[in-house]
């Protein structure tokens, strides 16, 4: 191959000085194989020519500096004489051959070196490949982690939601429960109100019924010992006669002394209902009231003077004389307690609180009355009391009005529960009993602010 080049080479130049020959008319001066006789390595005056290259391509016929033919300078030469060269042709074959196996063995190695490059290029494309598909599984494993993150959070707000659902739903049965346990409280609690009121009605009936029984008793023997008591006056009236007629006595010409002694409560009853009592008379019954030891003396006395005092026309007396009663000696007397109050709420809203007070007394001992007389006056005490408790919640909206407070806004809201229990009270009772419930409907509903708490059964 060394010696092709140069060939080209110099039968290019010698080509452009024979314009009229064509290439092929040279054709033999620059045969395939440098040697003249046609093998591939030859001696030319003692060298051994090869198709190796040697030097530049200007050496190959010519010498560049020296213009000298060189061994392969003309092929026109006679064949070789491989005689000359016996004694070196073994080793001329040895070393064509380590040449050939040289060739061979860089082939091999230009071939595995190939191979082995193809080899790692095919690794570093298969190392490619999997790196590739190593990142398209973990962007498939990020996308899959995101999908599960997605679905977790989706199923975590679906259980915080039936969590909440579930909590909504639990509070409201409790408070449907709740709602239940107070109605059927309230139910209850009515029922054994209704069953108390009817217990205590029985009860009031069957203390009436006595107090009746044993007022017809008292009645009879009161009947009894005035007749037994007429009859003795006849008595005596009769023998005063007949010893009037038998001895004439002459009538004294001054008055008696005025006897103001009080020994015999029962003599001076008549005197005190027409309001007649001497101030000595009333001094005498006040000592009692102070120094008897039997509270059912002192009740006697006190009568007497809270008679007198009533009907006299003086009230302010009547008043203190009756306080002193309910505080001091008894409270058992409804019928008492019952005109106290009455003429408390006639003396104005200041007397409210006294006035309930007493209405509850006397509706304690109501089982005194009996018919008629029962159903007017408790229906009255209910009344009383329900008007004072209304006059107890102007005062206090009046107060709060004037200078509002916590304190002043409680006391309201008290005292118009209170006046919507009580007018609720008078309510029932009047329509229990046939009466007039107009007055009463209308204070509860002023109190209460609804008619259904008040018409409630």
């Amino acid at each position: 191959m060394r010696l092709v080049l140069p060939a080209l080479i110099v039968g290019g130049s010698l080509a452009g000085l024979a314009h009229a020959q064509a290439w092929t008319d040279f054709a033999p001066a620059f045969p395939p194989f440098p040697c003249h006789d046609g093998w591939m390595a030859c001696v030319v005056d003692g060298a051994r020519v090869t198709p190796d290259l040697s030097g530049s391509p200007a050496d190959f016929r010519v010498d560049w500096f020296e213009l000298t033919p060189t061994p392969s300078f003309s092929p026109f030469v006679s064949l070789s004489n491989y005689d000359a060269f016996e004694g070196n042709a073994a080793a001329e074959a040895a070393a064509l051959a380590e040449a050939d196996r040289l060739a061979e063995q860089r082939k091999r190695e230009a071939i595995a070196a190939a191979e082995a490059q193809q080899e790692a290029e095919r690794a570093a494309e298969e190392a490619n490949l999997a790196m590739v598909a190593a990142q398209e599984e973990e962007q498939r494993r990020r996308q899959e982690a995101q999908e599960l993150e997605r679905q977790r959070q989706d199923l975590e707000r679906q259980r915080q939601q039936a969590q909440d659902q579930a909590e909504r739903d639990r509070l409201a049965r409790e408070e449907e429960q709740r709602r239940q346990a107070a109605a059927k409280a309230d139910q209850e609690a009515q029922d054994a109100a209704r069953r108390a009121d009817a217990q205590r009605q029985a009860e009031e009936d069957a203390r009436r019924q006595a107090a009746l029984e044993d007022e017809r008793r008292r009645q009879a023997e009161a009947e009894r010992r005035a007749a037994e008591e007429a009859q003795e006056r006849a008595r005596q009236a009769q023998l005063a006669a007949e010893a009037a007629a038998a001895v004439t006595v002459p009538k004294p010409t001054t008055l008696a002394p005025a006897d103001d002694s009080c020994d015999e409560l029962t003599r001076l009853e008549p005197d005190a209902m027409l309001g007649r009592l001497t101030s000595g008379q009333i001094a005498c019954l006040e000592g009692r009231v102070a120094s008897d030891t039997k509270m059912t003396d002192k009740e006697k006395a006190s009568l007497v003077l809270m008679a007198n005092s009533w009907s006299s026309g003086d009230r302010k007396t009547w008043e203190g004389l009756v306080k002193r009663h309910l505080d001091q000696i008894d409270q058992s007397d409804p019928n008492l307690c019952y005109k106290y109050a009455l003429y408390l709420s006639n003396a104005g809203s200041s007397r409210a609180a006294n006035v309930i007070r007493w209405v509850e007394v006397a509706l304690d001992n109501r089982s005194v009355w009996t018919g008629d007389t029962y159903t007017s006056r408790v229906n009255s005490l209910y009344r009383l009391r329900a008007k004072a408790s209304q006059d107890l919640w102007k005062k206090a909206e009046e107060r709060h009005a004037a200078g509002p407070s916590d304190e002043t806004r409680a006391t309201v809201e008290k005292d118009r529960n209170m006046t919507k229990v009580y007018a609720r009270e008078w309510y029932e009772y009047a329509l229990r009993a046939g009466k007039d419930t107009t007055l009463a409907l209308q204070l509860c509903m002023s109190a209460a602010g609804t008619k259904d708490y008040c018409e409630a059964s």
